[in-house]
């Protein structure tokens, strides 16, 4: 390793310049102690360096400057292309930080997010707003369970599940784990445990396997849901609440003509399904295509105009109304 020189130590030395960054080096170093560089030069290269010194470029301010060494050049090219791209990495770390933690908007949890479809497998005691699926930000990080009594109930619960031979038994080891998940804010893991409870009554009981495309839904794992809405629906396709939700998801995923026919598709089916209408109407008007997105609302609020979704219509008709 060379000894980096002293300020007085250049100074009594005869003083060169480096080619990369300028600052005065002894003419007996061959590394600059600024940045680095290489200041070793071949015979041909101080030659040239020479001859160029007869009709240097004018300039305000002339400095004693060589041309820059292939070698240094490549040097200080590596070094500028590598200082680039780790400012655009933690420029990109710190955008994701940021966008990861939008979502965080909403206390509810487990089913009390759930849309329409949510009927058969939430509790009775439930109250969904009109359009509880709407397009939401993305979600904030797992949270990360670290109460010790939780982790324990849950080792226990899974050591019962992995020896439990009985089915039914299994089932309810299942069930219970997703139910200590949703307690605890991990909407994806109770969604994965109803899965498990799926598979063990032999893929009978449909309706975790829509529980479970709920609570990922609400987890904003909206790929992971859209999958299960679809294979629900291919075991009980007459479910227009399931499809709804269904369209939803896949309009959180930015697949907008899949979901508009899946909208569509309910509206076709089941022309007294008010929240289809409803949700149909909203996603005409944002393409602005106004009166098809009116008459939707208007048979939306005329099926029932005295629920929720009956006045969010009457709402967007009154808001609205005079688009054309």
């Amino acid at each position: 390793m060379n000894t980096l020189n002293t300020s007085s130590e250049i100074a009594e030395t005869e003083k060169i310049f480096c080619p990369s960054c300028g600052v005065a080096v002894a003419s007996s170093d061959t590394q600059c102690h600024n940045c680095g560089s290489d200041l070793t030069v071949s015979e041909e290269e101080s030659e040239a360096r020479d001859a160029s010194s007869i009709n240097p470029i004018a300039t305000s301010t002339p400095k004693p400057e060589r041309k820059k060494s292939s070698k240094t050049a490549e040097i200080s090219s590596a070094k500028k292309e590598q200082t680039t791209l780790i400012f655009v990495s933690v420029a990109m770390l710190l955008l994701f930080s940021v966008l990861g933690y939008q979502g965080l908007i909403s206390g509810k949890k487990g089913f009390s997010l759930s849309g329409a479809a949510g009927a058969g497998a939430q509790p009775e005691t439930q109250n969904p707003s009109v359009n509880s699926r709407a397009i939401q930000p993305d979600a904030p990080p797992p949270k990360v369970i670290t109460d010790k009594s939780v982790l324990e109930r849950i080792d226990v619960l899974k050591a019962q599940y992995e020896k439990e031979t009985d089915k039914s038994k299994k089932r309810l080891a299942a069930l219970a784990l997703s139910e200590v998940f949703i307690e605890n804010e991990r909407l994806d893991l109770g969604g994965e445990w109803s899965i498990a409870a799926f598979e063990a009554t032999d893929r009978n009981e449909t309706k975790l396997l829509l529980r479970a495309a709920n609570l990922y839904d609400d987890a904003k794992e909206h790929a992971t849901a859209a999958q299960l809405y679809a294979r629900y629906l291919e075991l009980d396709p007459k479910n227009p609440d399931a499809r709804v939700d269904y369209a939803i998801c896949l309009l959180n995923q930015g697949l907008q003509r899949e979901g508009v026919t899946e909208m569509r598709r309910v509206v076709d089916e089941h022309p007294t399904h008010q929240k289809a209408h409803l949700n149909l109407g909203i996603l005409y008007a944002q393409i602005e295509r106004w009166d098809e997105a009116k008459k939707l609302w208007q048979t939306a609020r005329n099926l029932n105009p005295n629920n929720d979704a009956g006045k969010r219509a009457a709402e967007l008709l009154e808001r609205y109304g005079a688009q054309q």
